[in-house]
């Protein structure tokens, strides 16, 4: 199958023309005879017009085209926000045959650009002490941006926080003003209390803002 003609596509795409195509696998076509190639994959292969390809070098050129386009929508990505593997699998997923996913994935890990401990590190960083989120929901949030649980937990363990002091600081910043009655205070304690806090120190926390007594709850 020889290739009759070579024209540029958007997406950094070639529009590669042969003769007569046969059918080849996971490929994306413009017509029949046309397949869409990533241009780099293209432009690093020893082919040009007219070169003949065999049907198995062709299904070849096409599976590193889609691995490459894949692992470069990953970089596109990661220039406007940080993902752990499995995000990042997801994100590309639908877009790409799952072994060009698969392929991205564990390129942009073996080169470090993805690294779920470096982001589970960051993250929960931000979240306890920057957002005063208490560490067993840092753990869950960790968990729903695809970080494996042990991990999650370990790196917010590892945090040094006194949370006394996270939940005085949040208390005073978002309920203070609100602890006008006793309905008040119950909410309050209700939305701590599933933010992760513990009981006791909700209690201690709102004793500062407004008269809180209830022997309600646990610690």
């Amino acid at each position: 199958m020889t290739i009759t003609n070579l024209s540029i596509r958007r997406g950094g795409l070639y529009a590669v023309t042969f003769d007569n195509l046969c059918e080849c696998e996971n490929a994306e076509k413009e017509n029949e005879n046309t397949l869409l190639i990533f241009r780099d994959t293209f432009d690093l292969s020893c082919y040009k017009t007219g070169s003949n390809l065999s049907l198995e070098q062709i299904n070849e050129l096409n599976f590193k085209s889609l691995c490459d386009r894949a692992y470069s929508k990953g970089l596109w990505y990661l220039n406007y926000k940080d993902y752990t593997k499995k995000a990042m699998y997801e994100k590309l997923e639908g877009q790409y045959p799952e072994f060009a996913c698969e392929f991205a994935v564990e390129k942009l890990i073996r080169l470090h650009i993805i690294d779920d401990m470096r982001f589970a590190t960051r993250y929960a960083e931000i979240l306890i002490k920057n957002k005063n989120t208490p560490k067993k929901q840092a753990v869950y949030k960790l968990v729903l941006k695809g970080v494996e649980k042990q991990t999650a937990q370990n790196v917010c363990d590892d945090i040094d926080i006194d949370e006394s002091a996270q939940l005085k600081e949040l208390v005073e910043k978002k309920y203070a003003h609100r602890l006008k009655n006793e309905q008040e205070i119950k909410k309050a304690t209700a939305s701590l209390l599933r933010k992760g806090f513990s009981f006791y120190n909700i209690k201690s926390a709102l004793k500062e803002f407004a008269d809180f007594s209830s022997d309600e709850g646990e610690d």
